[in-house]
């Protein structure tokens, strides 16, 4: 399939998830600028595998090419995050079968503590276990890296383990955008909290480094 018919694709198969304060939608070639000041931000460089030369190009190919071609293929469902009309980061699932998948998020830093990644986040697991059938997601994140497990938390997601070295830095070629793609590269030598969320009821006790899992059916909150 062409790039153009990928493209078009895309356009017509993502759907649009809005609640009162965000809304999901597909990425659009306009955002490439957006995708480069999300992926070089200090905070995304620090806690993913995403090149620090990764540029306007870089976002074009993950824009027109990489996530398209995702989509197709039933591997990767990533949206645009928008917020009283103005792009301010991304969500996404990389579909790793059997029911299950890994979600990841990026928010541009001036919009961050706004409760919007985790508005996006419950979009996106909602759609996520209606629309695609999913039984089991998971989060994982760089030990240490707190306000990404304070926001799985939250979610409802639960520790399930901690993972030890884990995959190799991706190559500095290797440009993902801000999705489910770049969280593959964690350093050999990181430990990785590993969360799975199976739509129960967000426990009241703050999160701690223990195993635990959630069933289907309920919510977290």
């Amino acid at each position: 399939m062409t790039t153009r018919r990928l493209i078009d694709q895309m356009l017509t198969d993502t759907p649009t998830l809005r609640d009162d304060l965000v809304s999901l939608r597909a990425l659009r070639v306009e955002d490439a600028d957006m995708v480069v000041q999300l992926s070089l931000d200090p905070v995304t460089q620090r806690w993913t595998s995403i090149a620090p030369a990764f540029n306007v190009t870089d976002a074009l190919h993950w824009i027109t090419q990489i996530i398209p071609d995702g989509w197709a293929a039933g591997r990767d469902s990533t949206f645009a995050v928008e917020h009283d009309g103005a792009l301010v980061g991304t969500v996404g699932l990389r579909i790793e079968g059997d029911g299950t998948a890994e979600i990841s998020y990026a928010v541009l830093p001036e919009h961050r503590g706004l409760g919007l990644a985790e508005r996006a986040c419950r979009l996106l697991i909602d759609w996520g276990f209606e629309a695609l059938g999913l039984h089991t997601i998971k989060w994982l994140a760089p030990k240490g890296h707190w306000a990404s497990r304070k926001l799985a938390w939250r979610l409802g997601f639960s520790i399930d383990a901690t993972l030890r070295s884990w995959l190799p830095h991706e190559t500095p070629t290797s440009t993902p955008g801000p999705g489910p793609a770049a969280r593959r590269g964690a350093a050999a030598t990181q430990r990785v909290v590993r969360r799975t969320h199976h739509r129960r009821r967000a426990r009241e006790t703050p999160p701690r480094r223990s195993q635990g899992s959630r069933r289907d059916g309920d919510r977290g909150e």
